[in-house]
């Protein structure tokens, strides 16, 4: 994804549980993530909750770094072949993209929130993978969703993404 971004001069910073070449930062899981309140404009991840045992940790702190309006992207499987590296931890349905909205705005203690809202959720079904994908939107306090069943004009429209991705 690197080269995407950085051709339309956008600033990129991998961020990953393992060290790789092409990784910027390595953030152990559960580990608070070193950028400061509301820093990123966007966050994309790629076939990397499955792997990551805290991954609603992760969430929390992605949450936390998102700039209010900003966006959070997650592609994660719902199906797929076992594949341990490191690990291969958890797979994602249609609920999940909700759950982890209702969990940014779920207060623990004293906690500051950072909470989300789903702008849009699908699963792309494939002949050996299917694929969970949401965009969530970074929220104020005020905004947060009450419950955890994803919304009917969210699961009875397609959005601009999931036509995108039928359409090629």
């Amino acid at each position: 994804l690197r080269n995407y971004f950085t051709e339309r001069n956008m600033k990129y910073i991998c961020v990953d549980i393992e060290e790789h070449p092409s990784v910027d930062i390595v953030v152990k899981p559960g580990d608070k993530l070193p950028f400061s309140d509301g820093e990123i404009d966007l966050i994309v991840s790629v076939s990397c909750f499955e792997h990551d045992p805290l991954f609603w940790m992760t969430f929390k702190e992605m949450c936390r770094i998102t700039k209010l309006g900003g966006y959070i992207f997650v592609n994660a499987p719902s199906n797929g072949a076992y594949h341990c590296y490191p690990g291969d931890n958890w797979r994602f349905y249609s609920d999940a993209g909700q759950a982890l909205a209702y969990w940014s705005g779920k207060q623990i203690s004293n906690e500051t929130i950072y909470p989300v809202k789903v702008v849009e959720t699908f699963n792309v079904l494939g002949d050996e993978w299917n694929d969970f994908v949401c965009v969530w939107q970074r929220v104020n306090v005020e905004n947060i969703e009450k419950g955890i069943t994803v919304r009917n004009e969210i699961i009875n429209n397609i959005g601009i993404l999931e036509q995108t991705i039928n359409n090629y």
